[in-house]
């Protein structure tokens, strides 16, 4: 039989590999043809085609039939691959404790026991570095950002545990990429006549290729602060088409550009370009990622709410629920704030009740978005003394307190809109005028603030509530 894969790859392996194969293809019904046709290889190694054909099919070999045997093959060839890549993959782990412990702690992550996850990862993190093993340790604080952003609530001591670990990360990728080069070119000064040409020669020809040309883009999203983050995303996109291939790696860098290029659509206001862009990864369901996909959801909740398309936006959380998609305790939090929000927009007090949370020990800007929920509640109850209480209590706390984005200026509208309120309940002229100049000033509030402000869905809702009110 003419050389074949398969066969080559079979001949390699030594007796104690070739009895475990056997074991796992003969006790799975799905893979008995794989276990007899393994079987009938590894008794001679010389065997022909024709030969394994009539010993599996019990029948006599002809051309048009070949097909099938070069089905058989490629599956086999497909579990033999699987069983190497287990056995090495094992024998990593097994070799290697910093490995090892990245996967116990991922594996912690994925079942949700943060407590144990916490109590591990200093001491694997520890014994990552002492190894200078800068790439597991990265790794693992990867882990940990993701904990503290996409699992735990955010807590003023987890963002701040947040920065700390984003610039440990920084710091591990650097020696990370540092310790190779040396390594490199070290390797690089053994081997070559021309030294230091060479090496340099080999930096210009790495950087022709096409991945490396758009990680170099890419950067430029992060390092430039102009408003041509659109074109830089697109050119992004450009280089990544001109690449031909199915790799994961590429296919998680397309989503990455098509999130990028909503957000900075979103950022500027052009709510219906991120919105089918939003709409189209959903249809499409492309994203493998849970954390990543929850979060497409609540960006594209929030542009709906943007749009007034306040029902689609419901119907969105209800067949795309990102607690059923990825239950943590973050999301489960922004879940509960989105359908919350939504039932604002919407004249829904009671479904608002229903999603308030307990919010005393978020950060400051969680906190008190969830506290204007509660001076909103409030005025769909008519509870005007309660709501401009509410909005009161907000400004002392945050008059010496950083919230993330300035909101004070926010608050000062509600208290403004719910002093209105209270004055018309006992006085028989009406409020009208007054609620005139306050969206006039609310009008050039919105020239002069940064859309980050002004797009905070709070405001949203106060500056349609008034506009009801006055129409």
């Amino acid at each position: 039989m003419k050389s074949n894969k398969t066969i080559d790859l079979i001949k390699a392996l030594p007796e104690s590999d070739i009895k475990k194969i056997k074991h796992i293809l003969n006790t799975n019904s799905r893979t008995k043809s794989l276990y007899k046709l393994f079987c009938i290889i590894c008794n001679n190694l010389s065997i022909t085609k024709e030969v394994i054909y009539r010993k599996l099919y019990n029948n006599t070999y002809t051309k048009d039939k070949d097909y099938l045997l070069r089905n058989e093959l490629r599956s086999l060839n497909k579990k033999i691959e699987s069983y190497i890549i287990e056995k090495e993959f094992h024998n990593d782990i097994r070799n290697n404790l910093n490995i090892h412990n990245y996967y116990i702690l991922k594996g912690m992550q994925d079942m949700k026991l943060y407590s144990l996850f916490s109590n591990k990862v200093k001491s694997s993190l520890d014994n990552a570095i002492s190894d200078f093993d800068y790439i597991t340790a990265y790794s693992i604080t990867s882990l940990q950002v993701n904990n503290f952003t996409h699992h735990l609530l955010p807590t003023k001591d987890n963002l701040t545990r947040t920065e700390e670990t984003l610039k440990m990360q920084i710091a591990f990728l650097s020696a990370f990429y540092l310790n190779s080069m040396y390594k490199s070119n070290i390797e690089l000064l053994n081997i070559s006549d021309n030294n230091v040409n060479n090496i340099q020669q080999n930096i210009e020809e790495t950087l022709e290729n096409k991945y490396r040309k758009y990680l170099a883009k890419k950067s430029e999203l992060f390092y430039n602060k102009a408003n041509n983050h659109i074109e830089i995303i697109n050119d992004c996109i450009n280089i990544l088409n001109t690449i031909d291939s199915n790799n994961s790696d590429i296919e998680k860098e397309r989503i990455f550009c098509k999130l990028s290029l909503a957000h900075e659509y979103t950022h500027i206001r052009k709510f219906d370009e991120a919105n089918a862009i939003y709409k189209t990864l959903i249809e499409a369901d492309v994203i493998n990622d849970n954390v990543t996909k929850c979060t497409l959801i609540l960006d594209y909740a929030s542009n709906l709410i943007r749009t007034e398309d306040y029902d689609i936006a419901m119907q969105l959380l209800e067949t795309n629920n990102p607690t059923d998609i990825y239950n943590t305790p973050a999301i489960e939090l922004k879940s509960k704030y989105m359908h919350a929000i939504i039932n604002a927009f919407l004249f829904n007090n009671e479904d608002i009740s229903n999603h308030i949370t307990s919010c005393n020990t978020l950060c400051n800007y969680d906190k008190y978005s969830w506290r204007l929920l509660f001076a909103i509640e409030a005025y769909l109850n008519k509870d005007y003394t309660n709501g401009h209480r509410e909005c009161l209590n907000i400004k002392n706390s945050i008059r010496y307190k950083s919230t993330g984005i300035d909101i004070r200026d926010i608050i000062n509208f509600y208290i403004r809109f719910f002093n209105l309120l209270e004055s018309s309940l006992h006085k028989e002229k009406g409020i009208n005028g007054s609620m005139i100049r306050l969206e006039n000033d609310m009008n050039i509030f919105i020239s002069n603030a940064e859309s980050e402000i002004t797009e905070y869905l709070p405001f949203i809702w106060l500056y349609r509530i008034i506009k009801k009110h006055i129409n």
